[in-house]
């Protein structure tokens, strides 16, 4: 299924600082998250990367600040996908 034909616009990718003992955590609840199709433990400067889709920057914006406040997060980059070359499915 194409996201944008379920009106899902925005393809990001945010990469997230969280402290070791909080990554299992925030990881499980990124990955329930209706807006998450990816969430993946790594290393190097940002130990978590969440792949969402949203409906505009209004709601990424929201998912920012507001359903990522209080799960201990210390930082986050947000990339946006101009075009994605492979998926998985395709």
């Amino acid at each position: 299924m194409d996201p944008k034909r379920l009106g899902l616009l925005i393809d990001a990718n945010l990469l997230m600082q969280v402290p070791p003992d909080h990554l299992d955590t925030v990881g499980r609840t990124l990955a329930r998250h209706p807006a998450v199709h990816g969430a993946f433990a790594t290393t190097g400067a940002a130990n978590l990367h969440a792949a969402v889709w949203v409906r505009d920057l209004a709601a990424l914006y929201r998912l920012i600040t507001h359903d990522l406040a209080g799960l201990g997060i210390s930082g986050v980059e947000t990339l946006l996908v101009g075009h994605a070359v492979k998926r998985p499915g395709h």
